[in-house]
């Protein structure tokens, strides 16, 4: 089943809880401290998790009884915070890292001044964490939680220092302590290129199409509406269609970088790169245009098979020399421009971000003789 919106609200909203999460963050000494320390966030906003696992039945019917405000749970209760007593109860069969999401959501019940004066205990289950109700209360507890746990924009200008890629998300989540699907909706949702993750359920095998895997939600960038507009999508996917193709299976946890074309919402074709990875609880397929992509660090390499990124490489390598200008030749994602000054032609090994150092790729370029006295250059540049 498709998830519902949890995260969406109004700028002067947003606004409001970044300065919240920002005094939180300041308050604990929390900002540049890896992973955020949730406990001294907790500790300054002066909330206490039970460590005693006594959420059950008995003890909501119990709470049930004592609140005449308590917001009534629709499924399995995850997490209660009892105001008051500044005291969190949370599920103890939940992940670690799910738990600490989770923590940072009651916290907000009690931080945020608008909503600590609403309920006398706040009781937080599936429909709203996950959510499948899209209440702005717990929508604004989400925020706050995602805020102080990537330390507002310090999770994008790490991301945004790395070569784009699904790789970035998943090791940003470790030093920041959150789960892989957070760290994913954050860097896409943040991130300033058009791009687009799928989130889709593990497969499940079914007769005739080999497997199926039901879409779970979908988050774009800014830049991706912009550029794409509004997209249907499918309620699931089978190997047969290009994003199902990309689910990684037996036993895969990637599914390398590869072509794939989207029509946005006017018809239009782009053509994309696709790549996916798997957590064995979700299926992350991020897709971003190649029109769209960011030439400002693009990866270079020059003779000496050096990487350098754009005019660092030239301050390096051409000092005090004029740059020839050559003829440009564009092969998949490839800008290459060559220089030669005593053979035709030249062998030399080209490097995708689209592909790991091992997948290095030979390649065989015809290049036009420049004037003797100029010094071999070779540069190479991604689009």
């Amino acid at each position: 089943m498709i998830k519902a919106d949890d995260s969406t609200i109004d700028p002067p909203q947003l606004l409001a809880i970044r300065k919240h999460a920002q005094r939180a963050l300041e308050a604990a000494a929390a900002i540049g401290k890896y992973p955020t320390p949730i406990a001294d966030v907790m500790h300054s906003a002066q909330v206490i998790v039970v460590e005693e696992d006594v959420l059950d039945e008995g003890f909501l019917a119990r709470v049930r009884r004592a609140s005449g405000k308590l917001k009534q749970a629709l499924s399995k209760v995850l997490g209660v915070l009892d105001i008051k007593a500044r005291l969190i109860y949370l599920d103890r069969t939940l992940h670690s890292v799910k738990l600490t999401f989770l923590k940072l959501h009651e916290t907000a019940h009690a931080v945020l001044p608008w909503q600590r004066d609403i309920y006398g205990v706040v009781e937080d289950c599936k429909q709203t964490i996950a959510p499948e109700v899209s209440e702005n209360f717990d929508k604004e507890a989400n925020i706050f939680a995602s805020e102080v746990l990537f330390q507002l924009d310090d999770f994008t200008r790490q991301a945004a220092d790395q070569s784009f890629g699904i790789k970035v998300p998943i090791s940003l989540s470790k030093k920041y302590g959150s789960s892989i699907y957070a760290a994913v909706r954050r860097y896409v949702s943040t991130n300033h290129r058009a791009c687009i993750v799928i989130v889709i359920d593990p497969p499940e095998l079914v007769a005739g199409d080999g497997f199926q895997a039901n879409l779970r939600r979908v988050v774009t960038s800014a830049g991706f509406d912009l550029t794409m507009g509004t997209l249907n999508w499918p309620k699931y996917f089978t190997p047969g269609d290009e994003i199902g193709a990309m689910i990684p299976i037996n036993g895969r946890k990637m599914s390398y970088p590869r072509n794939c074309s989207l029509r946005d919402a006017n018809g239009g074709l782009h053509e994309c790169i696709a790549e996916a990875f798997t957590n064995t609880y979700q299926v992350f397929v991020l897709i971003y245009p190649v029109s769209k992509l960011s030439k400002k660090k693009c990866p270079v390499i020059n003779s000496s098979g050096e990487m350098h990124k754009g005019r660092e490489m030239h301050k390096r390598m051409h000092k005090g020399r004029r740059m020839h200008k050559g003829r440009v030749y564009t092969l998949h994602k490839l800008l290459v421009r060559s220089f030669c000054s005593s053979v035709p032609s030249l062998t030399i090994l080209t490097y995708s971000r689209y592909m790991n150092l091992r997948f290095l790729l030979p390649l065989l370029i015809c290049c036009r003789r420049p004037k003797r006295s100029q010094v071999p250059i070779i540069s190479l540049a991604l689009v």
